[in-house]
């Protein structure tokens, strides 16, 4: 991620995610996947990992900022977890990228 590549973070995140059983999505939340999620940043030694700051009264879910000038990219994460019953056709274009 250090790089602006996120492909291998995201393919780490799906492999997690496809480990727990159905038992384990049982009342899972977005707040479970939040925690898998900075569980897996934590290793990220380039960045300060912030969860839920303050920003103009809202409320990202995950902030990363490089400690580094060398790493060219920060990254803010607006998680969302999706039920079976919900529609990822819509979800997918209503997604927010700040590029």
């Amino acid at each position: 991620m250090a790089l602006g590549n996120i492909k291998l973070f995201q393919e780490q995140l799906n492999t997690i995610i496809k480990t727990l059983s159905n038992r384990d999505h049982y009342g899972f939340t977005e707040k479970h996947f939040q925690v898998i999620t900075l569980s897996l940043l934590s290793f990220a030694e380039f960045y300060f990992i912030d969860s839920q700051p303050e920003l103009n009264n809202k409320y990202p879910d995950i902030l990363l900022i490089r400690r580094d000038e060398k790493v060219p990219t920060n990254y803010l994460f607006e998680l969302k977890w999706l039920k079976q019953k919900d529609n990822y056709s819509k979800a997918k274009k209503r997604r927010i990228r700040a590029d």
